[in-house]
């Protein structure tokens, strides 16, 4: 069963890079907030409604920010900040119940970047830049302290597509 997810998540990821790659420049009068619109209209994050920043896919392969997962999974049945909703642990576009750890998109992640590279300085890919850190360094973090653990347990940092 986890081969077949991790086949039908690999294809998902697949197929956004290569989407990525067809639209890989913006046209040449474009404004830093037109190419930025226009990057959100093409790969939005669902919950804060911007770019995808360090994209993560879920087992129902919906994608969406790290940070944004992260601080949907930091809620619990006793108290959830952000919205009551996602009190259970379950996809906010599907509502797909979530059984493990969302998968880093790193070509996807670095195809988007290429992209956020490409345009002028503005404060939106300063905020981009910001949001893609956190979540970056936080499982940087996990993965140091997974691998400081025993061996019989279990990871909690996320697996790279490739």
């Amino acid at each position: 069963v986890h081969s077949k997810v991790r086949e039908h998540n690999r294809a998902a990821d697949d197929e956004k890079v290569h989407k990525l790659s067809m639209t890989d420049s913006f046209g040449e009068t474009a404004t830093a907030d037109e190419q930025w619109e226009q990057l959100c209209s093409e790969f939005s994050c669902s919950l804060c409604k911007d770019v995808l920043a360090a994209p993560v896919i879920l087992p129902c392969s919906h994608s969406f920010c790290g940070e944004c997962v992260y601080d949907m999974m930091k809620c619990t049945n006793d108290v959830c900040e952000v919205d009551p909703i996602f009190q259970v642990h379950s996809c906010p576009n599907c509502r797909e119940g979530i059984n493990h750890k969302e998968t880093y998109q790193r070509e996807f992640d670095y195809a988007i970047l290429r992209r956020v590279e490409s345009m002028p300085e503005c404060d939106l890919k300063t905020e981009y830049h910001q949001r893609r850190d956190v979540y970056l360094e936080r499982e940087k973090v996990s993965e140091r302290a997974s691998k400081k653990s025993s061996k019989g347990s279990t990871s909690t940092a996320p697996t790279a597509s490739t």
